[in-house]
């Protein structure tokens, strides 16, 4: 994935394309929207014009994202501080949302194109879920906490509306503590600061 992201910015042909004019991150939030619209997601429009902070250290991220231990109280006390997404349905909110739904779309050289085996339904996390057929404990307690269990249930159910919530939940998380305008920089490297 580094391969894909790096070399757009670095550009093949640079006195014919324009520098640093696409971030790295709105490269990941392309890539990240193609990949589950190659699944069978329905494609969605994200907004452009990230751009990246002036430091990138590990240490930044922890208590940012939750662990698999979390409760669903803390999940949702950690989500409701975060602007765009306060007014999510909570399930929404949860970064887990994601985590599974992606089915083999394959990758080839020269393009893309649809795997022959395209999960029928992308909503098998929230089924497995409420059958308590999942190891981390987060995900159980969703399907048994009042908070969520109803969710849950309709998700694992409802295809249709797990995709139509997927994809608004998806939209609202590439909004989440974005750099624009002419604060951070764009990088030359994705890897590394300027």
């Amino acid at each position: 994935m580094a391969i894909i992201i790096d070399r757009p910015n670095q550009g093949q042909n640079r006195e014919r394309e324009p520098r640093r004019v696409v971030s790295c991150a709105d490269i990941l939030a392309f890539a990240t929207r193609d990949a589950t619209f190659f699944s069978g997601i329905p494609y969605y429009i994200i907004p452009i014009g990230r751009r990246h902070g002036l430091s990138s250290r590990a240490v930044d991220v922890s208590g940012n994202l939750p662990t698999p231990n979390t409760s669903v109280k803390e999940r949702w006390s950690k989500y409701s501080q975060k602007k765009n997404l306060r007014t999510l349905p909570w399930i929404r909110r949860l970064r887990l949302v994601s985590i599974g739904h992606v089915s083999a779309a394959k990758f080839r050289y020269g393009g893309i194109r649809r795997s022959k085996v395209t999960a029928k339904r992308k909503n098998v996390l929230y089924e497995a879920i409420r059958r308590m057929n999942v190891a981390p404990i987060g995900y159980q307690d969703m399907a048994r906490d009042p908070m969520t269990a109803e969710i849950v249930r309709r998700l694992a159910f409802e295809p249709r509306i797990w995709k139509k919530s997927f994809t608004r939940a998806m939209v609202r998380l590439s909004r989440v503590d974005v750099i624009t305008g002419n604060a951070g920089e764009i990088r030359k490297n994705c890897r590394l600061v300027n």
